[in-house]
């Protein structure tokens, strides 16, 4: 099962008067739901605490090392794209 494709949604709105000490606007983006889909028809769903914007353009970087990729090897993908991008 080779991943085909990942796909961000971002989480928009604003937050409760009194919630946080800098409230967000209803525009503000800080949370991203991602949507790994397979070439099998298979979807995983995760999420990342920050914009879809920085999402998406990781995945425009990282994309030629995780597409293709088994996705029933999560642990051994995640290494690859750490061993890529670290320093």
């Amino acid at each position: 099962m080779k991943i085909r494709e990942i796909r961000a949604f971002g989480l928009r709105g604003r937050t409760p008067e009194g919630g946080w000490s800098n409230e967000l606007r209803p525009d503000d983006c800080v949370h991203t739901i991602l949507a790994v889909l397979t070439d099998e028809g298979a979807t995983g769903w995760g999420s990342v605490f920050t914009s879809e914007a920085l999402v998406r353009a990781s995945l425009d970087v990282l994309r030629p090392l995780y597409e293709h990729e088994n996705a029933l090897e999560p642990r051994r993908v995640s290494e690859k794209l750490h061993q890529h991008t670290f320093w």
